[in-house]
């Protein structure tokens, strides 16, 4: 086993830090310098070899260079442990360990302060394995990912990282996150609702004081029901397409059932969703007409005017339907192309 294999063994042994291919990197990056060498140069006539290596002077400035280097690493690692400044800390370390000159000095200087990290990646282990054997799974995955961050590369992030993979496969967390996750949505909702009433409130003469909100849920279903047929239009838009989401994503969840008798309630007033479905179908226009242009500014001109005549087969009598009609009109006499029967509808 050569010098420098030895010396990234002694770091690895206590702490089992890396595997063979990233060891196989740093051994050729330090190699050359613990071997008293620097790449390329010349010889002068004094002796002196210079020029050409990466540090363009003779191998014992080069070493000092290092030494001097590593220590402050080490130095700084030091203070960023005592600060629990954990990752930047670990940063240093794997700096400072590309950068060993003497081995029976330096590695146990490295190896004290990475079992510190390591320390500090098992306390945080254990607070994130008792948090997960109580359920709170949402903290136990944060804590999980932190220490799989922050340590990469010690033994306590590789454990991290395969608790992050087992809990991806557990049933009851996949639940646990989809109900999240369909609450997010809900709340999303309740702000929508809530920000309406408050610019409502501004204006004391339209009746917002009687007008129901979210405070009403759940012990009264129906009046978010009433107050999401209050809102704007575009709000009634967002929040349908909220609902939908909720639906089609987290469709087990108990959020996803209240959301099935809300939209139930909200699809059943034509009065209600004839607006709503015009509101979305010029914005499905407007997407559209997004998308045709963007093929227009990048030159397929052919491929633009499908899309523009797209937008007025599909979104008729909206004005997106109206540019794109006048958009494809000057293509086609840009590339001498007639129009079609449909291109132009009454």
């Amino acid at each position: 086993m050569t010098e420098r294999a030895q010396q990234d063994d002694a770091i690895r042994k206590p702490l089992g830090l890396w595997a063979v291919g990233a060891l196989a990197a740093c051994v050729a990056l330090t190699a050359p310098v613990a071997r008293g060498q620097v790449q390329g140069g010349a010889n002068l006539p004094s002796g002196t070899r210079v020029g050409m290596g990466p540090a363009g002077e003779d191998p014992e400035k080069e070493k000092q260079r290092r030494k001097k280097r590593f220590d402050q690493l080490i130095t700084k690692a030091q203070k960023l442990i005592a600060d629990e400044k954990w990752l930047r800390a670990r940063q240093s370390l794997d700096t400072a360990r590309t950068l060993v000159t003497d081995r029976k000095a330096d590695v146990p200087r490295l190896r004290n302060l990475y079992q510190q990290l390591e320390n500090y990646g098992r306390s945080v282990l254990t607070q994130a394995n008792e948090a997960y054997d109580q359920k709170r799974y949402a903290e136990a995955i944060d804590l999980y990912q932190q220490v799989a961050h922050v340590l990469k590369g010690l033994p306590a992030a590789k454990e991290a990282q395969a608790s992050l993979q087992t809990a991806k496969a557990d049933p009851q967390i996949k639940a646990h996150y989809a109900a999240m996750r369909a609450a997010a949505l809900d709340r999303q909702i309740d702000r929508i609702i809530a920000e309406a009433s408050s610019e409502s409130s501004d204006r004391p003469d339209d009746g917002a004081a009687t007008r129901p909100g979210p405070s009403s849920r759940p012990s009264d279903p129906g009046g978010r029901v009433a107050a999401i047929k209050l809102l704007a239009v575009d709000k009634q838009v967002a929040v349908i397409g909220i609902m939908e989401k909720i639906q089609r994503d987290y469709g087990k969840t108990a959020v996803a059932g209240r959301i099935a008798d809300e939209r139930v309630a909200l699809t059943g007033d034509e009065e209600f969703m004839g607006p709503v479905r015009r509101a979305r179908h010029a914005e499905d226009a407007e997407r559209a007409l997004k998308r045709a242009r963007l093929y227009h500014k990048g030159g397929m001109l052919a491929k633009a005017l499908k899309y523009y005549e797209d937008v007025v087969r599909r979104y008729p009598q909206t004005a997106a339907a109206e540019t794109a009609g006048a958009e494809a009109d000057a293509l086609r006499l840009e590339l001498g192309t007639p129009a079609g029967p449909d291109d132009n509808p009454p």
